[in-house]
């Protein structure tokens, strides 16, 4: 699988080159997993958003996420609670705009698409959202809407550990930095009245309790976001990549993936 190509053909761009800055960060173990990158040991006001913007245009377009116009009223809907063991896998998450869950939390999670699909048929749209955060950070990295069945045929080679199957498309809207903090007053009647900062991965949240983050999502203020760590990550995905490059080859797998308008644009088959 090209993944070079794949990013290309994903976010439009000619090369993925990483700034010499990153270069630093060498001695991180590529495979290690971070639950934060570089912003977490820096203060919002020394990173100022010039310098973010500039960092971040070379990989990826800010302007695609935290939309001002993004819907957070809805009679249906259906929220889960995401739970990755690294930023790097979020990342890849929003640079390829899919995810992959345990064997449990993807039957789970294409059950509720394809229940979801029933309702639109039926004229009734149930959108699936997805609460990203990451083990032991403190804090929510961001909101992905689940908009595909889950392919249980394919593997995708680039998570930081190999141990994912199958995948599912998804669509990213926002991506900042959120505490946990603000969500201790959300409790889930389904998971012994604790806060839902509490969920295990895919645990479902109830309407109520989702529309008020929703809420919190949209309104809390930008600071720092995955966003400002993204080259520090191509760099790390990157090395990951050449260092599995380097062991004995594997058998391909074809690999569709996807647009930031929800559609199908490619795949690797040869």
């Amino acid at each position: 699988m090209n993944l070079r190509r794949t990013a290309q053909a994903v976010h439009g761009h000619n090369h993925f080159g990483v700034n010499k800055k990153y270069s630093s960060h060498k001695t991180f173990e590529v495979s290690r997993e971070l639950v934060h990158g570089p912003r977490a040991n820096k203060s919002n006001s020394c990173l100022g958003s010039s310098t973010r913007n500039n960092n971040l245009n070379q990989f990826v377009r800010r302007d695609k996420y935290n939309k001002t116009d993004f819907q957070i009223e809805y009679e249906n809907a259906k929220f889960f609670m995401i739970k990755s063991y690294n930023e790097d896998d979020v990342h890849k998450s929003v640079k390829y705009n899919v995810w992959a869950s345990t064997p449990n939390g993807n039957k789970k999670l294409d059950a509720v698409f394809w229940d979801a699909e029933r309702l639109m048929k039926k004229g009734s749209k149930c959108p699936i959202f997805l609460f990203f955060s990451v083990n032991a950070s403190g804090q929510f990295v961001g909101l992905a809407e689940m908009i595909g069945p889950v392919d249980f045929n394919k593997n995708l080679d680039f998570w930081q550990k190999e141990t994912w199957n199958g995948f599912f498309p998804v669509k990213w809207h926002i991506i900042k930095d959120i505490p946990n903090r603000l969500f201790q007053s959300i409790r889930l009647e389904n998971n012994d009245n604790k806060a839902v900062t509490f969920s295990k991965d895919t645990q479902e949240i109830g309407l109520p309790q989702g529309l008020q983050m929703l809420h919190i999502f949209k309104g809390h203020p930008l600071g720092t976001s995955l966003l400002d760590d993204f080259g520090f990550y191509e760099q790390r995905e990157k090395s990951l990549q050449a260092t599995r490059r380097r062991r004995p080859a594997v058998m391909d797998v074809d690999f569709e993936f996807y647009d930031d308008s929800c559609g199908k644009i490619g795949s690797n088959s040869k």
